[in-house]
């Protein structure tokens, strides 16, 4: 999936670095979810397991949504209101990915 090209249409305000950033620290956090205990797994060899690319794409999409915001945990003005349950990422897209532990 090229996250790159969907991400520069559906928000062209986003210059390419800001993207770059974006998936990658998308990345970042769901390996940090998959692999808890995984100080010996370099992440610059990680490559997103197929059943989890979209959920990158989703990521991303929730940190560009929430980013004019500042991860509110809560706001309220003139009957506005803005109340996250976690910073950066959302618990039930946090929760959707389960972490893979083992030993050698």
């Amino acid at each position: 999936m090229d996250y790159f090209e969907y991400i520069k249409r559906k928000y062209d305000y986003l210059n390419n670095e800001d993207i770059t950033i974006l998936v990658d620290s998308a990345k970042e956090i769901l390996f940090n979810l998959l692999y808890p205990c995984g100080a010996s797994i370099d992440f610059d060899e990680f490559a997103v397991p197929k059943q989890h690319k979209t959920w990158v794409l989703r990521a991303v999409i929730e940190m560009i949504e929430r980013a004019g915001i500042s991860s509110a945990t809560a706001y309220r003005e003139n009957g506005l209101d803005f109340t996250f349950d976690r910073s950066q990422l959302s618990y039930g897209l946090v929760s959707e990915i389960t972490p893979r532990v083992g030993s050698i």
